[in-house]
């Protein structure tokens, strides 16, 4: 019984703002705003202070929300609720959350899902913030408003204070962390920063790649070589790895090696450490 309720005073709410829609057609909400609020074929249903300016454009609730910019041409921009949103470029969705914008450019088709203080610059097309507090699709930090230059598909899985810089680049979660060269991705972890060409940060403490095509796991780690993968299984106060001095290589640095056989047969494991790895180094010299 209670659905219905909703849905009839939901009803008859759309239905009240047709009847005092103005002469442009657009739909006015229950608040009278003036006529210059509501853009050509909009609509502005409940909460306090939205404005939807565009055409064909929707703002659900909330307070301070925007939607569109009608005399720029930013239309089809949808604002779901929330508190001080502001969907700025066409066809731009922002579901929801708190301070959360997307600029108003000609680059179309990004989304914000939610979250706080989330920002999508308008010279980024079809980028995607999921949630997170204070993550950045921008140019280097800066709110870039470049009409021309285009830098397609970031993606900021939540998290917080991380950033994408270039097209196609991937930041899941984490902090910090940020990704600067194209298609690259950082998973997670804290303050890592990926500068090579589809390199990798896989989780992870303060590591830096250079290199492109590369991957880091581990902590405070520096890959500046192309193709290559470096594990660093330390403790994070110890110092920093810079092991790369050529392109392909596959590092590992921990403070001992267990190779095993199957689980709990101890009679077919053997342990390495700094101790007795010169014995290995040395069956492999005389095995050449």
């Amino acid at each position: 019984m209670m659905k219905f309720y909703y849905y009839a005073i939901l009803s008859i709410t759309y239905l009240w703002g047709v009847v005092v829609a103005h002469r442009d057609a657009s739909m006015r909400s229950l608040q009278f705003v003036p006529p210059t609020e509501t853009g050509e074929f909009s609509v502005v249903i409940l909460g306090q202070d939205n404005v939807a300016t565009g055409r064909f454009c929707n703002v659900n609730g909330g307070k301070d929300n925007r939607a569109g910019l009608g005399f720029l041409g930013r239309n089809y921009a949808v604002s779901g609720g929330g508190f001080t949103n502001a969907a700025g470029s066409a066809f731009s969705t922002i579901s929801g959350g708190t301070l959360n914008s997307i600029g108003i450019g000609i680059r179309k088709h990004s989304t914000i899902s939610g979250g706080g203080n989330n920002g999508i610059s308008p010279s980024f097309p079809s980028s995607v913030i999921t949630g997170g507090q204070a993550n950045r699709v921008d140019l280097f930090g800066e709110f870039d408003f470049n009409l021309t230059d285009s830098r397609t598909g970031c993606t900021i899985s939540g998290g917080e204070n991380n950033s994408c810089s270039i097209e196609y680049g991937v930041a899941t979660g984490g902090d910090f962390n940020a990704v600067f060269d194209g298609a690259a991705v950082a998973f997670g972890g804290v303050n890592n920063q990926v500068n090579g060409q589809s390199a990798t940060s896989v989780g992870g403490v303060s590591n830096n790649i250079n290199g492109d095509f590369s991957i880091v796991l581990g902590v405070k780690s520096i890959v500046n070589s192309d193709s290559s993968m470096v594990i660093n299984l330390n403790d994070f106060n110890e110092n920093v790895f810079d092991g790369t001095d050529g392109d392909g290589q596959f590092i590992v640095d921990a403070k001992s090696y267990t190779f095993q056989i199957g689980q709990n047969r101890d009679s077919l494991s053997f342990q390495i450490t700094e101790d007795n790895i010169q014995n290995l180094v040395t069956a492999l010299e005389n095995a050449a």
